[in-house]
């Protein structure tokens, strides 16, 4: 007989896990560093966030969006969407795993609302500061690519996608070093 108290936790799959799951825990982690909050803050209608729970947030917020763009491609065509993928060893995700009849896409979300974005020569620039979204971007479809070889045992090319929410305006080039850039409200024509 089996002692029900010692029995495995179900173990999830990557289908099952939702837009954000990484970033909520994110935020969620960070919150809960908060000792307090003076009775004033709440009166004067100031944000529940702390100052580090509020980009988790509103990266949250990002992920949820294409989340729901990503969630209207027809699965009987072929797509599969796959949400938060971890890699590596530390907490580290693809925010969205794309595989359908145009091929495989990892989707880099970043949450700008109403901020102009940029390109420069190989860079991304947010009202006029410089991102490392490109080189983060390329990286992880590399990641995406090198694992989903190893697990198919045939050669697998994962295409970049940097996805901006929202964003005031999304001026230059649309590929840069082999990444696509899109607002988020396109990525499915995009696709």
């Amino acid at each position: 007989m089996t002692d029900l108290t010692q029995s495995a936790a179900p173990t999830a799959s990557l289908a099952s896990r939702p837009p954000a799951a990484s970033v909520i825990t994110q935020c969620l982690a960070e919150q809960s560093k908060l000792t307090g909050r003076k009775r004033i803050a709440d009166i004067l209608g100031l944000s529940p966030l702390t100052d580090d729970a509020l980009p988790w947030f509103t990266g949250a917020l990002g992920e949820l969006a294409v989340g729901r763009e990503l969630a209207r491609l027809d699965a009987a065509k072929g797509w599969v969407v796959l949400h938060s993928v971890p890699v590596g060893n530390r907490d580290s995700d693809i925010d969205h795993v794309v595989i359908g009849p145009a091929g495989v896409f990892t989707i880099n979300t970043k949450h700008h609302s109403g901020q102009r974005i940029s390109t420069g020569r190989s860079l991304i620039f947010v009202s006029g500061q410089a991102k490392p979204y490109i080189r983060n971007s390329v990286f992880e479809a590399e990641r995406a690519s090198k694992r989903l070889t190893e697990a198919v045992g045939f050669p697998v090319t994962a295409h970049p996608v940097l996805a901006f929410v929202d964003p005031k305006e999304l001026a230059g080039k649309r590929d840069l070093d082999g990444v696509h850039l899109v607002d988020a409200a396109g990525l499915r024509s995009a696709l």
